[in-house]
């Protein structure tokens, strides 16, 4: 197969179930092609990026400008490059109802994309957004090969976004040929906003390479060190700062404590400020965003798993937590917030302790009662082990996805692009 997966930005670093996905394809042989609508900056990358050679594979949509009349020039150049590649487009140009709705939009820069690669089999979106602006180009018959829309979580669970709303995503549920989340929790939330007699969501999560993620028994001895590790961007939804004030409450009964962050974001500077007025900024590691063979050594160097996740302002909550999938690979005990779709990514009560979400008291009990009980702790990970192996392991879920292509492919008589 000749797969497109889409993305918003392409390698992004926090975004490492995009290139598992794309690594996995191509090891099954598959003909993988991304596109990004964001340009590269000047971060790292992982190193399967180069490995695989995968940025010769990637199509950069076109940047846009801050100044209005910039991108009209921009559109009529897209315009212009489009038709001379492809007849649909150039039919859908000539149609004035196509620029009225279109302009210089994702949809407009996505049709550039394709037609610049060719002929396709199927196309994956990642992100609701990517895939209402990929359904809009089916729905103006520009491009009619077969879609698959993802959805993670905040592009679907915010509240107070428009994204919640049942007509926001109608053109997705009209021309998307299959749709997946990575829980049963983000398939509730995708029913809520689907129109009636819309297909159900295939569930099929985020998984990781148990492969690179060793298991390993976790103990310490009295007296000893015991580090905790957060990972993940530095937003509310996270909830953060309810790892910084546990380690506060706990900081005096247990010396020995620490909390290792990683991840960054626009709440770094303000979590930090919040150390230090609890008096633990010499307790806390703040290291930024990291390679994910950097975000492993972590795993290896921890005891002890924290995901305090919340319900933030605008009503998001986390859709999967792929880092909880690869804290349990590794053998590390969970203590996370009972929210969204965290209480489906762990075996509650086996690999982790669940706790209300927003409750850094709740948060505090729950470590300290693993600190009491090392041997639980051993109990936990190897149960941890077990729950991704049977449930997150990238090379079954690789092959289930491909799978649903090749459902989604015979079941669509549509032309491929090309």
């Amino acid at each position: 197969m000749r797969v497109v997966v889409i993305a918003n930005r392409f390698p992004a670093i926090s975004e490492t179930f995009v290139l598992n996905q794309v690594t996995g394809l191509l090891e099954r042989g598959h003909d993988v092609r991304i596109v990004s609508l964001q340009q590269l900056g000047s971060e790292r990358q992982h190193p399967d990026v180069a490995k695989q050679r995968l940025m010769e594979r990637v199509v950069f949509a076109q940047a846009l400008s801050t100044k209005r009349w910039e991108n009209r020039a921009t559109s009529i150049m897209i315009g212009c490059r489009a038709v001379l590649r492809d007849v649909r487009l150039a039919r859908a140009f000539l149609r004035p109802r196509f620029w009225l709705r279109h302009g210089v939009t994702a949809s407009l820069r996505l049709a550039d994309c394709l037609s610049r690669i060719g002929d396709v089999d199927i196309v994956h979106a990642h992100f609701g957004p990517i895939g209402l602006a990929m359904a809009k180009l089916r729905l103006e018959d520009v491009m009619p090969c077969p879609l698959v829309v993802t959805f993670h979580g905040s592009d679907i669970n915010a509240r107070q976004a428009k994204c919640s709303s049942v007509e926001y995503y109608r053109p997705v549920f009209q021309a998307a040929d299959r749709i997946t989340v990575g829980t049963q929790f983000m398939a509730e939330q995708v029913a809520a906003i689907a129109p009636t007699g819309a297909r159900a969501p295939v569930i099929l999560p985020m998984g990781v390479d148990v492969r690179k993620f060793p298991h390993a028994d976790r103990g310490w001895g009295a007296g000893e060190e015991v580090r905790l590790l957060a990972v993940g961007r530095l937003v509310p939804v996270k909830g953060t700062r309810y790892a910084i004030e546990m380690l506060a409450l706990l900081k005096n009964r247990h010396p020995g404590l620490r909390l290792c962050v990683v991840g960054d974001g626009p709440l770094r500077r303000e979590l930090e400020d919040l150390a230090l007025n609890l008096g633990v900024q010499d307790r806390i590691e703040f290291c930024g965003a990291l390679l994910a063979d950097e975000v492993r050594k972590k795993y290896t160097e921890a005891h002890i798993f924290v995901m305090p996740g919340i319900v933030a302002a605008d009503g998001t909550r986390e859709g999967q937590g792929v880092v909880i999938a690869e804290a349990q690979a590794c053998g590390l005990p969970v203590v996370a917030s009972r929210v969204g779709g965290i209480p489906y990514a762990v075996d509650e009560g086996r690999s982790a302790i669940l706790v209300p979400p927003g409750n850094a008291e709740a948060l505090a009990s729950a470590v300290e009662s693993l600190l009491a009980d090392p041997d639980r702790c051993v109990e936990m990970g190897r149960a941890g082990r077990a729950f991704v192996q049977a449930n997150y392991d990238n090379e079954v879920l690789n092959d289930q996805l491909v799978r649903l292509y090749e459902s989604v492919i015979s079941d669509v008589s549509a032309p491929r692009c090309a």
